[in-house]
């Protein structure tokens, strides 16, 4: 299978990065996972030389994605990398000079794709519900298969470790915070709410269940987090009270 054949990137605005099916197309340079510097996902930009020809990154970048997914870290050899991306070995090394320099390049890139607002329905166990369901979705996928090893690499892998929480785990976490957060402004959930626990409530559990179980992820495991740790009945929104003016 060539690099990008089940995987592809989005250019222009929105969502950017790695993404299932489709090929690989140009990606703009500018864009959540790109920084100042030139950088990918927080990393120094790839060395400096003659200009490059449009798409050798993305193409690099998706065969060491499709690599980790399919054989962990250990399938990640550049000699495989160059073959799949259909470059030379010397054009990967003239852009990453180690393995995990592009390691953590490929997945930041994959995971650090723009995340949409959190939901706003006006019911706080509704987007709590959305956002447990996305999660676990989400992880019934390419990233799925991604996880597995990344953790058992972050273990011992401090620069890999810090990507994978910069680009994935907190801007996940973010997005539920905002919801909870707003639930206690509005008086559906108590003011003594444990914001962080409540934050980690979904991912924890499918997480489990990812890495440690192997129970079934799908959206009726959002349903009953809900039903079990949410209160039943919240107080409604509270909304301002009409004028009296006039």
């Amino acid at each position: 299978m060539g690099a990008g054949a089940g995987i592809r990137y989005r250019s222009g605005s929105g969502e950017e990065g790695l993404q299932e099916g489709g090929t690989v197309t140009e990606r703009s340079s500018e864009g959540p996972a790109a920084t100042a510097a030139g950088g990918v996902g927080g990393l120094p930009a790839a060395r400096r030389g003659r200009p490059r020809r449009p798409g050798i990154d993305e193409r690099i970048l998706a065969a060491t994605v499709e690599l980790v997914s399919e054989g962990g870290f250990d399938a990640v050899v550049m000699d495989a990398v160059a073959a799949r991306a259909g470059v030379s070995k010397a054009t990967v090394y003239a852009r990453w000079s180690t393995k995990g320099e592009l390691v953590v390049a490929a997945i930041s890139c994959y995971v650090g794709a723009a995340l949409p607002p959190p939901p706003d329905t006006g019911d706080v166990r509704e987007d709590l519900r959305q956002l447990y369901t996305s999660t676990a979705v989400g992880l019934t996928g390419l990233v799925g298969r991604l996880i597995p090893p990344l953790v058992g690499e972050i273990a011992h892998n401090p620069t890999l470790a810090a990507a994978f929480r910069t680009q994935f785990v907190e801007p996940r976490r973010q997005r539920v915070r905002a919801v909870i957060e707003r639930g206690i402004g509005s008086g559906q959930l108590a003011g003594t709410t444990n914001v962080e626990l409540l934050v980690d409530l979904g991912a924890a559990f499918v997480f489990h269940r990812l890495l440690v179980t192997g129970g079934a992820i799908g959206p009726d495991l959002a349903d009953a987090l809900i039903a079990q740790f949410l209160p039943p009945n919240p107080v409604p929104r509270r909304r301002p009270r009409p004028s009296s003016a006039g």
